[in-house]
């Protein structure tokens, strides 16, 4: 596969730094302490750095449940994070603020706590609330990492749930307020109505990569080096790429037949969902043929860490094509969990950027949120 490149692309790796919101199955040393260290030890041995997005309200919560001994666990990763020379940024999920917990690790929370600024509608309140929120993030970010890096600040945010919307106005206000630079919340062309999500990215393919500001909020990009500057979490449409979907298909195969779904055990289970049990062995060929068909017939699709490098690159360069470069330079966003991420999610991310810097050398650099607000 071969990428065409008019301009320089700047690529950032990143992660949402979180557990599973429905229930865990596993330790959270086991869902995010383990996994976590695994990928940054696999981006410091090809050299690229890591931007996490933490979830600070969930730390705040365990402080509030007296779970100190696992609150010092995630800072010492927190802060040996930034030693290592990756970084660490401001991602919210406000529900945790009112979020009980059950003894079979369930977590229960209205529906109007998911998103940032949705569980007030008096529109005072509701400004007063997001941006007491981001600066308490970014307060408790800098208190923590400061001391291990002084030229650390919280300069960039992932909305919880991508939720810039729907009071993206108020959203980017607060966050310029509050001396934020860079959001990454922004998935072009993605569109998610449910319970919890309120999300309709489909006005920005093409010039998702962009300033953005309180006036116009996403309707319309700022005037240049106004608002904040918008680093898309890359998409494409896949079927209209170059991406050979038969490995990918050929593997969800296999792991059907032979395991009755994923190899791997469960960590935990999102909001809204059970893990469902293993299919029987005379179901195990329907369900075969069904995610056979369910990857071969991929359409649009948002960049994270797959455990497939093809189809990495094939959105890589579908974003490519249809996104409009700023100021000759093409930014995007890499996306992950690491939560649901195992051995073979690094590996296919370090053949990534290997393959990437192989080909287009120059062209592209692998960078960190900070290290771009830096030039800003």
């Amino acid at each position: 596969m071969n990428i065409d490149i008019n301009h320089s692309l700047e690529i950032f790796l990143t992660v949402d730094y979180e557990i599973y919101f429905g229930r865990s199955l596993m330790t959270q040393e086991e869902i995010l302490l383990a996994p976590t260290k695994e990928l940054l030890e696999s981006c410091s041995a090809i050299n690229v750095p890591l931007t996490m997005f933490c979830d600070v309200n969930y730390i705040a919560k365990l402080q509030e449940w007296g779970d100190f001994s696992l609150v010092a666990k995630i800072e010492e990763q927190l802060c040996k994070a930034i030693s290592m020379g990756h970084d660490v940024q401001l991602h919210i999920h406000p529900h945790w603020e009112f979020t009980t917990r059950d003894k079979d690790g369930s977590f229960h929370f209205a529906d109007n706590h998911y998103l940032l600024g949705t569980r007030f509608t008096d529109t005072a309140t509701r400004k007063m609330d997001i941006t007491q929120a981001i600066a308490k993030g970014k307060d408790y970010l800098e208190n923590l990492l400061k001391p291990v890096a002084s030229s650390y600040n919280c300069c960039a945010y992932r909305a919880g749930g991508y939720g810039l919307q729907p009071y993206e106005g108020d959203m980017l206000a607060a966050l310029i307020d509050n001396g934020i630079k860079i959001d990454s919340s922004v998935i072009p062309g993605y569109k998610m109505q449910s319970k919890v999500h309120m999300i309709d990215f489909s006005d920005l393919v093409g010039r998702s990569h962009n300033w953005y500001g309180p006036v116009d909020g996403l309707a319309a990009p700022a005037m240049q080096n106004s608002g904040l500057l918008e680093i898309p979490i890359a998409t494409a449409d896949l079927q209209q790429s170059q991406w050979n979907p038969w490995p990918e298909a050929l593997t969800k195969v296999i792991q059907q037949m032979w395991y009755g779904g994923s190899p791997y055990q469960p960590r935990g289970e999102p909001v809204g969902w059970q893990v469902p049990p293993k299919t029987p062995i005379m179901q195990r060929a329907k369900l075969s043929w069904w995610a056979l068909n369910a990857v071969l017939n991929a359409g649009e699709a948002k960049l994270e860490m797959y455990r497939d490098v093809g189809r990495m690159l094939a959105i890589t360069l579908g974003h490519v094509q249809r996104e409009t470069a700023l100021n000759g330079v093409h930014r995007l966003a890499v996306i992950g969990h690491p939560k649901g991420m195992h051995t073979a999610h690094f590996k296919t991310l370090q053949d990534y950027v290997t393959q990437l810097r192989k080909r287009y050398k120059q062209s592209i650099r692998f960078l960190s949120m900070s290290e771009l607000a830096g030039t800003l």
